[in-house]
């Protein structure tokens, strides 16, 4: 059995560590500047310069995308560390349910991409991903 190691850069929380994720979403999840830049609502080019340590980015900025790792190490967990099955889901069009097929565990996402509906809710889409997948995992006391 083979034992895999996990970077260091997946636990810290330094900016050079927050670099190290936004490039391993890129690789791994199959996002790209433009993405990011639309979650964080600012320009693409601003987002690559910050990204190759030529420019700063807002503390704002950078604890919207600490955020989105915790929610990506969630959705990893949930998945059984499965990259392919986390960038699936990333790409997936989840059709909206039918009034009448609601449910309470139904992805924030529905009708949507998950990285569409990232891209337009920002933060607060974040937070809602969160929100979801650590019910699942960890149950919800306050969902009703």
């Amino acid at each position: 059995m083979a034992l895999s190691t996990v970077p260091d850069y997946f636990q810290e929380e330094t900016e050079a560590a927050l670099r190290e994720q936004v490039a391993w979403l890129v690789r791994e999840i199959g996002v790209d500047d433009v993405f990011f830049s639309r979650l964080l609502r600012t320009d693409a080019a601003a987002f690559g310069d910050w990204r190759a340590a030529r420019a700063p980015l807002s503390p704002e900025d950078q604890q919207t995308l600490h955020s989105l790792w915790h929610t990506m190490l969630h959705l990893l967990s949930h998945f059984g560390c499965e990259e392919a099955r986390v960038r699936d889901l990333f790409h997936y069009f989840l059709p909206a349910p039918r009034r009448s097929e609601r449910s309470p565990v139904a992805p924030p996402w529905s009708g949507s991409t998950l990285r569409s509906f990232l891209e337009t809710g920002g933060a607060e889409a974040i937070d809602r991903v969160d929100w979801w997948v650590t019910g699942l995992r960890f149950g919800n006391p306050y969902a009703g």
